[in-house]
């Protein structure tokens, strides 16, 4: 590894020695977050909270890919290092601060962390995706303002618009989940848009990538189900719509919280399982292009070339192969998002989706 590239990397990371790990602290972790993730504009902690864990899960990924350990195994040689031990101690939202020695610092300063985290990831994630959002929605709205004004020589301006924003949405979508997990371990705005170097972690990991897309789409389906099956609700339900104004406010708090639930536990899941695949990816290519899992490696005593190199990684065909595939899989995600719409309209929801975004889930009953 460069100097350069090593100093670097080693100036951002945090040198301070952990409290003792205290796993009584996780359940808590999770109802905090649970809570948080309930309004749009606490979801962005989630965000951040996300974004560290993805960083936590890549530094763990590298050391147990170099030493050949499990993860709890990696989590304590991990913690044997003294720039990463405050990574391996991380539990959540009431760690300590891994660079403030002060009260505040201890107590407050990983919620400061989180914070900045969640911002710096909701600008980069916005950024990427309003390209097409935004054309997404323009195409809904000159669809239905032109079919309420009968503008029949406008008709093409809708699908058109549409038509652009499902093309540029297919291409951001392949990559932002590696773009994602690249932005998390490096801590800079710019890395999420670093295009010739996530191109290249995903040809190393090419075939996993597509396995964590059909992973997400899928995961993705029981959000849409909770924004379609409101519209339904008089067919289970006769005469919700005259119950008491109580009733239906308690009706939509608990519709809301069970789809929350399961998009933390699935984002959790999603989340490490990225940072893992990352990892893989990052130790194949130069230091200076993935710093931070080289500046573990190095930590660790160890080289990257010592990683375990992907299998069939070249070939034309495969990569045709896999890149419709991707594309195609990601459709999946467009054509959940057009049905759930179509059935409840949030134009919300042409801007953020759950998965990919802000952790918040539209309250689509009620709301």
């Amino acid at each position: 590894m460069t100097s350069a590239a090593l100093s670097a990397a080693e100036g951002r990371l945090e040198t301070t020695q952990p409290r003792r790990l205290s796993w009584r602290r996780a359940p808590l972790s999770a109802v905090v977050t649970i809570l948080l993730a309930l309004n749009p504009v606490t979801a962005i902690l989630v965000l951040g909270w996300l974004v560290c864990l993805m960083r936590r899960e890549t530094a763990i990924a590298v050391a147990g890919i170099l030493e050949g350990l499990g993860r709890r195994d990696a989590i304590r040689r991990l913690g044997a290092t003294a720039e990463f031990a405050p990574l391996a101690a991380w539990t959540g939202w009431l760690a300590a601060s891994t660079r403030r020695t002060s009260w505040t610092g201890r107590h407050f300063g990983g919620l400061v962390e989180t914070v900045r985290a969640g911002i710096a990831a909701g600008v980069a994630i916005l950024l990427a995706t309003l390209p097409f959002t935004a054309l997404l929605l323009a195409g809904w709205s000159a669809g239905w303002e032109n079919s309420f004004n009968k503008g029949y020589e406008q008709a093409w301006v809708g699908p058109a618009l549409s038509l652009a924003g499902i093309v540029l949405a297919l291409f951001v979508l392949s990559h932002l989940p590696m773009a994602l997990a690249h932005f998390a371990a490096e801590r800079r705005l710019s890395a999420i848009f670093e295009l010739s170097t996530i191109r290249a972690l995903m040809r190393e990991q090419r075939w996993r990538n597509l396995w964590l897309a059909l992973l997400a789409v899928v995961a993705a389906l029981p959000i849409a189900a909770a924004q379609i099956l409101p519209v339904f609700i008089e067919n289970w339900w006769p005469g919700f719509a005259d119950m008491p104004a109580e009733v239906i406010e308690a009706t939509a708090r608990r519709w809301h919280v069970a789809p929350t639930i399961y998009l933390v536990i699935v984002l959790i899941y999603l989340r490490r399982a990225q940072a893992r695949c990352y990892a893989r990816a990052a130790l194949a290519l130069p230091p200076d292009r993935t710093p931070f899992c080289h500046a573990v490696a190095h930590a660790l005593g160890r080289e990257a070339s010592r990683a375990p190199k992907a299998r069939a990684k070249r070939g034309w065909a495969g990569a045709a192969i896999s890149g419709v595939l991707l594309v195609a899989v990601w459709f999946g995600l467009i054509a959940q998002l057009y049905v759930a719409q179509f059935a409840n309209h949030a134009w919300w929801n042409w801007i953020n989706h759950p998965i990919i975004g802000l952790p918040w889930v539209f309250r689509p009953l009620g709301s």
